[in-house]
């Protein structure tokens, strides 16, 4: 029992909290974009949890794995879901490299975070973009020359 108490002082940081000092470094370093990637994968998780905060040593592949059934059975994307967990990845190991938290086993090297194929473009060519610029650049000009005959 004493070692358990002790194990929870020694590592009782929090994923929301050591998320909320890098959070703070990334807006200082003018990464908004990363800051928010970072809360939403924070957001996600804690919400998993039923809205209690994770510390880190509560991190076990079998909370990861929980997390990504949990977010398929939500129809969410494997982008998405691997988005959320590289995120708390990169969070975890953050406080490992500062010396605010000493795993005694990570989750992440024996969980293997979902990846998909690489995302199809969905955008219109530059050459398809130009004909329709063209052809409504041309429909208009026929319009307004209606127009002009008609007054």
């Amino acid at each position: 029992m004493d070692t358990k108490i002790r194990e929870n002082v020694d590592n009782g940081i929090t994923l929301s909290q050591w998320g909320k000092v890098i959070i703070d470094r990334k807006l200082r370093s003018n990464k908004p974009g990363t800051a928010s990637w970072y809360a939403g994968a924070i957001r996600s998780i804690t919400k998993l949890n039923g809205g209690k905060d994770l510390r880190l040593n509560e991190f076990t592949v079998t909370l990861l794995t929980n997390f990504q059934i949990e977010h398929k059975a939500k129809s969410t994307s494997k982008n998405g879901i691997s988005s959320y967990l590289r995120a708390v990845r990169a969070l975890y190991y953050s406080a490992i490299k500062e010396d605010q938290f000493y795993p005694k086993k990570n989750p992440f090297q024996h969980f293997k975070i979902p990846t998909s194929r690489r995302t199809k473009k969905k955008a219109i060519s530059k050459m398809d973009f130009i004909k329709i610029r063209e052809y409504t650049t041309k429909k208009d000009l026929q319009s307004g020359m209606q127009r002009i005959m008609h007054l």
